[in-house]
């Protein structure tokens, strides 16, 4: 694999997972938002405010996540103000945003895109140094829970799975597929119901995810549910609408 198809087929991946789990949330706020929002107040463009990025910042702010690592007071003031920054950060960036026609308006949202990834990365920096080692350890094995299949699209997973190249070239077309399917299915947006968008984002999900799965041996399979870890139950959807409630404010 070219250096670069390795990061196309992470980005593939990366957008399906993600997508997917704010697809309920984010879509039926969206309708929401065209009876609700104020004058000039900028339009959800399809997603989670701060995109993948900030998904480590929602599951911090699930109770059910925080018990889970057991999180002391201290911790939890410095996570909270981190993701208050982050989200304050975006919604400056997006300001004005609702002012703008569609084809200016979709141009600086993709400007605002790739800042938030290099922000993100930075706030994934900081919550390391946030987190103790065992801590660290068990987060990263739910972001695994979370991320599925998409995160097979990881360099150290992928490493530690030991995908060969023609593993890889598979699972670029799964990723490539699913984007073009979520890429179609967002144009559709303001013509379904956000339950509709739901059915159709899940089917692509239980899709993509048994061509990925396919992809890997049996050995690789169990090797990857370990890497997840003990089950932690998670409403994706409901973390997601509560993070675009914290934007909000």
């Amino acid at each position: 694999m070219s250096r670069l198809q390795a990061p196309r087929m992470v980005a593939g991946l990366t957008i399906l997972g993600v997508w997917i789990a704010s697809t309920t949330a984010s879509f039926r706020l969206a309708a929401e938002d065209r009876h609700a929002r104020p004058a000039g107040e900028p339009p959800r463009v399809g997603g989670m405010m701060g995109g993948p990025a900030a998904m480590p910042m929602l599951l911090l702010g699930s109770p059910k996540v925080r018990k889970e690592l057991g999180l002391s007071e201290e911790q939890e003031a410095k996570l909270k103000e981190l993701a208050a920054k982050y989200f304050r950060d975006i919604r400056q960036q997006m300001g004005g945003l609702g002012d703008l026609g569609e084809e200016q308006r979709r141009e600086k949202f993709a400007q605002v895109q790739k800042k938030t990834r290099a922000q993100g990365h930075e706030l994934g920096k900081k919550i390391d140094d946030v987190l103790s080692p065992r801590q660290k350890a068990r987060f990263k094995q739910i972001m695994l829970q979370v991320r599925g299949v998409t995160a097979l699209g990881d360099k150290d997973v992928a490493e530690a799975l030991g995908l060969t190249d023609q593993q890889k070239r598979a699972l670029k077309g799964v990723g490539d597929s699913a984007r073009e399917k979520l890429a179609e299915l967002h144009k559709q947006r303001g013509d379904l119901e956000w339950h509709q968008v739901r059915e159709k984002a899940q089917a692509i999900q239980k899709q993509s995810t048994e061509k990925a799965l396919a992809a890997l041996t049996e050995e690789q399979k169990e090797k990857f549910e370990k890497m997840k870890g003990p089950k932690l139950d998670l409403d994706l959807p409901g973390l997601v609408q509560g993070g675009e409630r914290r934007g909000k404010r």
